[in-house]
């Protein structure tokens, strides 16, 4: 008797035991659930109050773009007339990353775009804007009718409705990836840097260059001040057509003709071709 009760007991206590530790952890997840409801709950009531609300606005560096226009996008998406549990108009919660990238696709003339809050205290928004630099011409054909501007990187940002100072004389001529508007678009995006090194290594051997032209994915021409075409290729490095260019044109049966050319081939790795005006 007194045996089997001590095995009731000794049952019975490790039972409870366990009962007591699953009250204690929903007693614990419930004190949990309590906290981080009153948490989020006083964020959402914070976020409504005036004392952090946004105060004014700072727009810099928007010369180029338009001050007003950039404010008023600014308010928009401040102010986008959508219910939000936390509101987005307050120095902590402010959507500063949802700015930058609706400003750099809305405004093609933007390269960079930094917001940030100037206080906590009476906070305001500050918005800084970096435009992007007229590098050169892009044109839809060489009567050069319709033009556009194109930063150092071969991004279409503008139309060239007047003339412009450039960092480069060179127009650029030739089809687009892309069918459309030019704006928003790259020129040879894929060969910009080639193109780049072409146009500079041409101008350091004193032969500048007028017209870039795409003839294709794999071909391109540069027409010099002279006159004289350059059919070049992609696929092979600008040092090395300038470097073929260089040895034709020093060639006994070159020398001092070079105004009587009409192209130089340099396409070919070993093969350099050429056209007289005469023949």
């Amino acid at each position: 008797m007194a045996a089997s009760a001590r095995s009731r007991r000794e049952t019975r206590t490790p039972l409870r035991l366990a009962q007591r530790r699953k009250r204690r952890r929903i007693l614990f997840s419930v004190l949990i659930g309590i906290a981080f409801v009153a948490s989020v709950g006083g964020i959402i009531y914070a976020s409504y109050q005036p004392v952090f609300a946004i105060e004014w606005i700072e727009i810099s560096g928007a010369e180029e773009v338009g001050e007003s226009e950039v404010r008023a996008a600014v308010e928009h998406i401040l102010y986008d007339d959508r219910f939000h549990i936390v509101s987005q108009f307050t120095a902590l919660t402010y959507p500063g990353k949802h700015i930058e990238v609706d400003l750099k696709e809305r405004f093609k003339r933007i390269e960079k775009v930094e917001v940030s809050v100037n206080s906590l205290l009476r906070p305001s928004v500050r918005v800084t804007i970096v435009p992007r630099e007229p590098h050169a011409r892009w044109c839809s054909d060489e009567s050069l009718a319709e033009c556009y501007i194109m930063d150092n990187d071969g991004y279409i940002f503008a139309p060239l409705l007047t003339e412009i100072p450039l960092e480069q004389r060179v127009v650029y001529v030739g089809v687009l990836t892309e069918a459309g508007m030019p704006v928003g678009q790259w020129y040879q995006r894929n060969n910009w840097r080639g193109l780049q090194a072409m146009v500079t290594e041409l101008a350091n051997s004193e032969r500048p260059v007028r017209t870039i032209r795409t003839v294709d994915v794999f071909d391109y021409e540069a027409v010099l001040e002279n006159g004289l075409v350059l059919k070049l290729s992609y696929e092979r490095s600008p040092e090395d057509m300038l470097q073929d260019l260089l040895v034709v044109l020093s060639a006994d049966a070159l020398q001092g003709r070079e105004s009587e050319l009409s192209y130089i081939d340099l396409r070919f790795a070993g093969r350099v071709y050429y056209l007289l005006k005469s023949e």
